[in-house]
């Protein structure tokens, strides 16, 4: 059985791939490499990763990217739990230590959008973030002739990425409209004024 464990155990989100981070030294006699299981809490689905060891340091990492996280999966996770084990060059394996929970929040901004009249429904034009990863943004509407913006009832009309966004509607009616960004990991940002 190895000797010792992993200690000062992260586990971060930086943008959208999954970073883990641990203390170990490789140099310990015996020591082969790392296995790390990556469960998906929401599917409840684990994959199994084996990671070499940087050599020379002790501070180790592994970094699950978007593109890794969907061909892992199937679908992009963002609720991950993570556990690593030390196995030796014997193939015995260490017990089971668990790194902290990394809560997925996405980075967008709240969505600033103009919509303006045109024939047959509107546009929305809006600003694209700045973030890396941004990927399209949704649009959503409510028919009311309120003088406040509603909090209830909105639909979604649109989702893609053109702008601006064009809605075709079938009548006149007042409507408010609100927008949200989504990035890469399908993960919304807030939603801007209406």
């Amino acid at each position: 059985v190895p000797n010792t464990l992993p200690t000062a155990l992260g586990a971060q989100w930086i943008g959208s791939d999954f970073k883990l981070t641990w203390t170990h030294d490789p140099a310990e006699e015996f020591f082969s490499y790392y296995r790390i299981s990556l469960t998906s809490t929401s599917g409840n689905t684990t994959k199994v990763i084996e990671v070499v060891p940087t050599s020379g340091v002790s501070n180790q990492s592994y970094v699950l990217s978007l593109s890794q996280n969907k061909a892992m999966f199937g679908l992009v996770q963002r609720n991950i739990s993570a556990t690593i084990k030390i196995v030796n060059i014997y193939g015995n394996e260490g017990s089971p230590v668990s790194f902290p929970t990394a809560i997925y929040a996405s980075s967008l901004p709240a969505a600033v959008i103009t919509a303006s009249p045109i024939s047959n429904g509107y546009s929305v034009f809006y600003t694209i973030p700045a973030n890396a990863n941004f990927s399209k943004i949704e649009i959503q509407e409510v028919e009311s002739s309120a003088t406040t913006a509603p909090t209830t009832g909105f639909s979604t009309v649109f989702t893609g990425s053109s702008n601006p966004a064009v809605v075709i509607v079938p009548n006149t009616n007042k409507r408010w409209v609100r927008a949200r960004f989504m990035d890469d990991t399908e993960a919304f940002g807030s939603y801007g004024d209406a």
